[in-house]
């Protein structure tokens, strides 16, 4: 069994990715390379992130799924190969279909047995067993060297119930990241409800920064587009920069 990200690559690195390339395909391919699916014939290959490919490289996946054929980058000899496909996606393909960006007969292809992971928000039960799990881990990989492997901190009753009802936008990732800024800034063995909600506020606060980051960023990119195209320097300022005097950026 092997496993790929779709989304780590983009263009011809993804098509090479699957299916290979021959040498001097593109500059850096220095030999010839079997894909990931010519490598696992007979075995299964894992497909993540399925609805962040290219739409060349849904031409080609789908070919492949109908009768096992594919072309090396570069090559013009058909090869074959016998895999299962086991494909994953955080994205509504439904949706990605509607756009264009993705084809909808590679879904039904794909789809033909299918399996919904229910989000963290569906399965809220599971939250304290996941908790102590990931406090556990975080503990080993982060303690101090004088510290105890074996003497990880534990949650309270209360805490457990903060993360219990807290709404997980980022699905065990968030549980994480909020478990490892508890862990972080705890001042005892335990942590308790109020450890939790301050994680998850810091947490809060951080996403809110980027994004407002983004958005100035943007912003004054425009303006300066604007101005930049302006014979009079100063009556274009006046005329634009006060739209965004809320923000604070003056």
């Amino acid at each position: 069994m092997k496993k790929t990200n779709i989304a780590a690559y983009s263009g011809e690195l993804t098509y090479s990715e699957l299916f290979g390339h021959k040498k001097g395909a593109f500059t850096g391919a220095y030999s010839d390379r079997k894909g990931i699916l010519e490598e696992t014939g007979g075995g299964i290959v894992f497909l993540d992130e399925i609805g962040d490919a290219d739409l060349k490289t849904q031409v080609q996946l789908l070919r492949f799924l109908d009768n096992g054929g594919f072309v090396r980058l570069g090559d013009n000899q058909e090869r074959f190969s016998r895999v299962l496909v086991v494909a994953a996606t955080n994205k509504n393909l439904q949706e990605e279909i509607s756009r264009g960006n993705f084809r909808e007969d590679l879904y039904h292809r794909l789809s033909e047995l299918s399996v919904r992971v229910p989000s963290l928000n569906e399965r809220r039960e599971d939250i304290p067993d996941l908790a102590i799990h990931f406090l556990g881990k975080l503990y080993r990989t982060y303690r101090g060297k004088d510290e105890p492997r074996d003497d990880a901190p534990f949650l309270t009753e209360e805490a457990k119930q903060v993360l219990v009802k807290h709404n997980y936008k980022g699905n065990i990732r968030e549980l994480r990241s909020i478990l490892l800024r508890a862990l972080f800034f705890r001042t005892g063995q335990s942590l308790g409800a109020a450890d939790i909600r301050r994680a998850i506020t810091d947490g809060m606060r951080e996403v809110t920064t980027q994004a407002t980051t983004k958005l100035t960023v943007e912003v004054t990119d425009e303006i300066l587009s604007k101005i930049a195209h302006e014979e009079d320097f100063w009556t274009a300022s006046m005329n634009h920069i006060p739209r965004i005097s809320f923000l604070g950026m003056w």
